[in-house]
């Protein structure tokens, strides 16, 4: 995160309605107890232009990697973060937002809530135009070894649970029953299966012995 100090300097450098923004957030804008409305701000840097704020808020978001956050509702509006806590707040309060939004998508289209995550989350295909909000956000797939989100996500969660397997028992347990052979490359079966093999005759030669020792 752009300290306010390097966001001045950023504004002295920038023109036109980037630099009016961010020239009246610097000068009332900072903290969300001082959060400028979007009427407020549209007025005095974009003509009165709601719509046309947006987009140069976005724009200093994504390209010039300045974070402006807004929040919703009275006492509400944009404000540049005046900490990490407050950066946090916005993360949750978005958080919230965004899986309230995906249950009701769910509702509307009968679908289970995971599927919805899936859908209208990950996607399967991602959006041309989301991948490259990611790429100028940090989050290059290519840096990643090309994993797609859903495919990073899964990665991120089998490691968690893999690193506390007594907390996810029940999830490990489904993992093993559904899908574990899949993750088994297939060079390895022939080995598996001969080990699998020798196992079964050592566990019966070991039964042998045992009635024998009984006997």
């Amino acid at each position: 995160m752009k300290s306010i100090e390097e966001i001045r300097a950023e504004a002295a450098r920038l023109e036109g309605d980037e630099a009016r923004v961010l020239r009246h957030l610097l000068a009332g804008g900072v903290g969300l107890p001082n959060a400028i409305s979007a009427k407020s701000l549209a007025l005095a840097a974009t003509d009165g232009d709601q719509r046309w704020l947006r987009k140069i808020v976005n724009h200093l978001i994504w390209y010039r990697k300045i974070l402006i956050l807004s929040k919703a509702g009275p006492g509400g509006g944009y404000y540049l973060p005046a900490n990490e806590e407050e950066v946090e707040e916005f993360y949750r309060a978005f958080y919230r937002r965004g899986m309230c939004g995906l249950v009701k998508g769910s509702m509307g289209r009968k679908l289970a809530f995971a599927d919805a995550i899936t859908q209208l989350g990950f996607a399967w295909e991602e959006d041309r135009e989301i991948l490259e909000q990611r790429r100028l956000a940090g989050d290059d797939p290519a840096a990643r070894g090309g994993l797609t989100a859903w495919g990073q996500a899964t990665a991120r969660f089998l490691e968690r649970v893999t690193k506390d397997p007594e907390r996810y028992q029940t999830e490990l347990e489904y993992f093993r029953a559904h899908f574990g052979i899949m993750l088994v490359p297939r060079e390895w079966l022939p080995r598996l299966v001969e080990a699998e093999k020798r196992a079964t005759e050592t566990a019966e030669t070991l039964r042998k012995a045992l009635e024998g020792i009984a006997a």
